[in-house]
């Protein structure tokens, strides 16, 4: 599983999701690596396409056409300014934020990392705390991933969506000059305003909030939601710091 996770880290960090959106993700720390685990994995595309399809096909042409706009565009910015952002952290704030925060539904991927009933039990200013650090958490994996990143662009290659045309996935491949297509899926759900938004990434069956629950749960039974609370926003603290001293900039996200 460990090899697995790291082709995930690689693929959600070059994307700069967030999210999410994405797990632990380990962090590449070698190219060689990855190019031996694409060929130890293969790079063949998940077969959404053999699943059953929704019985509204507009749903999935509508969720289509949306990623396709979102992910084009910001594949497209990040082949552009990528040695900008490399040095000029508030700039790759911005990108993010125009890009990544929007296509993400932290709340949502917060939920499912501490359980439902735990969540339940939060106050809302305790739960939006901690939507917050799991937020900047995804937010200082994008820009650990962004040394990684070598001209790779990204394409929506497929989608799902239910019955009810509320929860589907959206396969993106990544094209890389080097290395065969990989592909990867967000599953995505409509919100209350219509709007589709990412809650978890998926890899050959592995998917973030699976991956990492455990830990964020064990976290929440020793120390308390405060203690992971406090345990991500030291991590993101000591993370941002030094790369905005280094910059030299203040004042403004993320410094």
């Amino acid at each position: 599983m460990a090899v697995s996770l790291v082709v995930l880290a690689f693929l959600f960090l070059c994307f700069v999701i967030a999210v999410p959106f994405a797990w632990v993700l380990l962090r590449l720390r070698r190219a060689a690596v990855l190019l031996a685990l694409v060929f130890f994995f293969g790079s063949g595309s998940p077969a959404l396409a053999d699943q059953s399809k929704a019985a509204q096909p507009q749903w999935a042409a509508e969720l289509k056409s949306e990623y396709h706009a979102r992910v084009s565009a910001a594949s497209a910015e990040l082949v552009k300014n990528a040695d900008r952002y490399r040095v000029d952290p508030i700039a790759y704030d911005r990108y993010l934020n125009t890009h990544m925060a929007p296509l993400w539904d932290v709340a949502s991927t917060t939920r499912a990392l501490i359980g439902k009933t735990m969540y339940a039990q939060l106050s809302q200013p305790r739960a939006q705390t901690l939507a917050a650090a799991v937020e900047s958490t995804l937010r200082r994996y994008a820009f650990e991933g962004l040394k990684y990143y070598d001209g790779q662009t990204f394409a929506v290659h497929d989608v799902l969506v239910n019955q009810r045309g509320s929860r589907g996935w959206v396969q993106l491949v990544l094209n890389s000059k080097l290395l065969p297509d990989l592909y990867l899926d967000l599953m995505v759900k409509r919100g209350s305003d219509d709007r589709w938004v990412t809650v978890d990434v998926r890899f050959k069956g592995i998917t973030y909030v699976g991956v990492k629950k455990h830990s964020f749960r064990e976290l929440v039974e020793d120390r308390s939601v405060e203690g992971l609370i406090a345990s991500l926003e030291n991590k993101n603290s000591a993370y941002f710091s030094k790369l905005c001293a280094a910059a030299k900039v203040s004042g403004i996200g993320p410094c």
